[in-house]
């Protein structure tokens, strides 16, 4: 009985246009980046307890909306940010920064939340990593206006359609950056970090971050970091340059002194 109970929930939808174009799915991450989301949200845990998400700020914070009766992306999201998480290893989850997962689905239960956690496998999510429910529905769509996120309920599918995107938080609670979840790998995550939080994680290793900062940068197009190959060219330029002018300074000093050695004879 208990297995039917998200089907028999999701009968209840109210109809919706099943037909969309993909490109409403799309954030302006422009427009939302360093926008503020409210500590004091209230959250209900895969534990049945309720907590603010302010208590999950003071460290950086990987947000990622999934829900929770999702027998397709959401699973393998989540799997992909969990291997990501674990390929990162200059950064911990739960000592440098902290995980969240929330359901956009008003219908879903603590149970839903439990199941989601056991079919992703044990030890899977690391420690500091949340599942949770929105206490009040009515923040769901709030939140989501607020980061510019979108999702639809299509009824010919019966499924949601949304964008697979990890949200990243600084510690202060602002949007610091997009990323996609499909392509995340455990670069993203590290540059990530340093991003939203350049002078508290990993201040003892200040010289990598602030050459990690320079060496990477965001892809709007791609959703994920890459090199920056103009920075190289632009450096090695400049290298070359440099060489040429320590080499002819070289060329000068010698010839000057040939040329003061004939003259002193």
């Amino acid at each position: 009985m208990a297995a039917a109970a998200p089907a028999r929930a999701q009968a209840v939808r109210a109809p919706t246009p099943s037909h969309l174009d993909p490109a409403q799915l799309e954030i302006d991450e422009a427009r939302f980046l360093g926008t503020p989301i409210d500590g004091d949200l209230r959250l209900i845990g895969e534990d049945g307890r309720t907590f603010r998400l302010d208590e999950l700020y003071g460290k950086p914070l990987l947000l990622l909306f999934s829900y929770y009766s999702c027998d397709g992306a959401c699973p393998m999201v989540n799997r992909r940010l969990a291997e990501a998480i674990a390929g990162a290893t200059r950064f911990r989850a739960g000592e440098d920064y902290r995980v969240l997962t929330v359901s956009f689905d008003r219908k879903d239960s603590a149970a839903n939340v439990r199941k989601f956690v056991q079919q992703l496998g044990p030890g899977v999510a690391p420690q500091g990593w949340r599942f949770a429910l929105f206490a009040d529905d009515g923040d769901i769509q709030r939140i989501a206006d607020k980061v510019g996120y979108k999702y639809f309920w299509s009824v010919r599918d019966r499924l949601f359609v949304h964008p697979n995107v990890l949200i990243v938080l600084t510690p202060e609670g602002r949007v610091a950056r997009y990323l996609s979840s499909w392509t995340i790998g455990p670069r993203d995550i590290d540059l990530a970090l340093i991003e939203s939080d350049w002078m508290r994680i990993g201040a003892s290793s200040r010289i990598i971050d602030i050459a990690a900062g320079i060496c990477f940068s965001y892809s709007y197009k791609e959703g994920r970091y890459v090199l920056n190959a103009p920075l190289f060219v632009a450096a090695g330029s400049l290298t070359l340059g440099f060489a040429a002018v320590i080499a002819g300074f070289a060329v000068f000093r010698r010839g000057a002194r040939k040329a003061g050695g004939i003259s002193h004879a």
